[in-house]
């Protein structure tokens, strides 16, 4: 007897469980996040710890950039951002 309700209640379960996933489906509603590919990003100079060398935050881009240009996928969006030189 037991078995047949243990039963019962795992069938009712799946089901409910299938139709809810498959009523999901159904549902267009997807997340896309606008991207903005006209942002400035502003420069920025540091110097390092022992204070021998100045960064600079545009060289430091250009070169994440050709990073990934060669090896990334993502290369191609880093391409299209605007960089004050």
């Amino acid at each position: 007897m037991k078995s047949k309700a243990l039963y019962s209640i795992l069938v009712i379960f799946f089901l409910v469980t299938f139709f809810l996933f498959y009523k999901g489906l159904k549902n267009p509603n997807l997340y896309t996040p606008k991207f903005e590919l006209e942002k400035k990003i502003p420069s920025i100079k540091a110097k390092t710890l022992n204070g021998k060398k100045v960064l600079n935050s545009d060289e430091i881009l250009k070169m994440i950039r050709f990073i990934f240009s060669i090896f990334g996928h993502h290369g191609v969006f880093l391409a299209k951002t605007n960089i004050q030189s």
